[in-house]
């Protein structure tokens, strides 16, 4: 059996601003949600899978997140941390015209749809577990049956 964590964009960005510095968390205006101790938490349970993966379409909100200056002491280690991390995961290059039937695609967009359709790959002998924190996502990626990990929820 493999366990793959599915990463979404606000709890990448919550690694990648924790990994540089665990302070600037609650400065970051998108991480309003978390602190130390969800990072803290987030790291150690990403550690319990086999796999991390992503796909572009969230890396892709995620640079565009951290290219907004918040702190110009943090911004010049953001490159360098991104790419770093992108050694440390996996990224799974996935069509985007599939997900655009989902049925879903006109109130989740792009980026969620094809984090539904990567979860729909789950099998008796590879699970996928989103980690998220998008309350919407979550409930949806749960109404159809699949592994999910709401941050907010699990860490209260």
């Amino acid at each position: 059996m493999t366990d793959i964590a599915l990463i979404d964009t606000n709890i990448l960005l919550l690694v990648l601003i924790g990994s540089i510095s665990p302070d600037e968390i609650r400065k970051h205006k998108r991480l309003g949600q978390f602190d130390v101790p969800h990072y803290e938490h987030v790291v150690e349970y990403m550690g319990l899978f086999d796999d991390i993966i992503v796909t572009p379409h969230i890396l892709t909100e995620t640079s565009n997140i951290l290219r907004t200056p918040h702190s110009s002491a943090r911004d010049a280690r953001l490159p360098a941390t991104f790419r770093r991390k992108l050694d440390e995961i996996g990224e799974i290059l996935t069509p985007s015209a599939p997900s655009t039937e989902r049925r879903e695609f006109a109130t989740f967009g792009l980026t969620d749809c094809v984090i539904l359709d990567l979860l729909d790959q789950s099998t008796d002998d590879v699970t996928i577990t989103l980690i998220s924190s998008d309350h919407d996502l979550v409930n949806r990626a749960r109404s159809l049956g699949h592994s999910v990990y709401n941050v907010i929820e699990e860490f209260a």
